[in-house]
């Protein structure tokens, strides 16, 4: 796997979200600057600097500037990913250091906490194309904007390393919140989750509370929520179709939890997430 340290500031130049028409291959080409790429739905074959990967649902790809990147098979029926250009000088490096100051990416790996990321990238979108009184204010809000996305996919993919050099309950904690991910939406509860892995619902809540700083339930509406979110989005569906496609039984209570862990209605955050920048291709 290689690796790339941002050693300057980071600067955005645009970005939107691909939705392909047809099964296209992406292009053959060389960008002036880097791209980061977040999988939405299907998979897109991409080969960069001679090293194959697929962009699929909850992964990321960085295409580095200077570094030739092609389509090495056509992509799925159905497929679209978020996709954003930024300036920064980098260095890339085959082993992420021990040490913690550095910024440094893989070239790709799966997001951790895929609704956050899709969420934040949307508002990145959003705030390129919102009106301003001080047009410098739209460059230093979305150079904000992908400066955190990548802090954040460079802590994640770090912990994850950690992670994986040892911590047996933390492993364990690891799979529990990907079992969630996927489940969470089917109207699961703790004791579900306590019962699918074969350990005491206590225990199983002190252990993921220690490492997640959520309990299990908090952490199963937190998923819920996110998905609500990207539904508010990417749908038309009306809130009580949301909350039940996000495995809410009852709309209110969803509404109220949403308003909770938000500070904003679902109606208010569908209004600010509208302004998204699409291209086939």
């Amino acid at each position: 796997m290689l690796y790339y340290e941002i050693l300057t500031e980071i600067t955005h130049e645009s970005a939107g979200q691909f939705i392909a028409v047809g099964n296209p291959v992406h292009p053959r080409r060389i960008l002036d600057s880097h791209v980061l790429l977040i999988g939405c739905e299907g998979s897109y074959p991409i080969c960069v600097g001679g090293r194959e990967y697929t962009l699929t649902e909850g992964t990321f790809l960085l295409l580095p500037a200077g570094v030739e990147h092609y389509g090495t098979a056509p992509a799925s029926d159905v497929q679209s990913h978020l996709w954003c250009h930024f300036d920064a000088q980098t260095v890339s490096v085959e082993e992420m250091p021990e040490a913690d100051g550095a910024l440094i990416l893989p070239e790709s790996g799966r997001i951790a906490h895929f609704e956050k990321y899709t969420v934040l990238f949307r508002q990145m979108i959003d705030a390129e194309y919102s009106e301003y009184a001080n047009g410098e204010n739209r460059r230093r809000i979305c150079d904000a904007y992908i400066s955190i996305l990548l802090a954040s996919l460079s802590d994640d993919c770090r912990r994850e390393k950690k992670l994986t050099a040892g911590d047996k309950g933390a492993a364990l904690v690891e799979r529990v919140a990907e079992w969630i991910r996927l489940h969470a939406c089917e109207g699961i509860q703790p004791a579900d989750v306590s019962e699918h892995f074969g350990y005491n619902g206590d225990y199983l809540t002190l252990l993921f509370r220690r490492h997640k700083g959520l309990t299990i339930i908090e952490y199963i509406n937190r998923r819920r929520i996110d998905v609500a979110k990207k539904l508010l989005v990417d749908t038309s569906l009306r809130i009580g179709e949301v909350a039940a496609r996000a495995g809410f039984r009852d709309e209110k209570y969803f509404m109220k939890l949403f308003r909770r862990m938000e500070n904003i209605t679902p109606t208010e955050y569908r209004r600010t997430c509208a302004r998204i920048h699409q291209n086939t291709y």
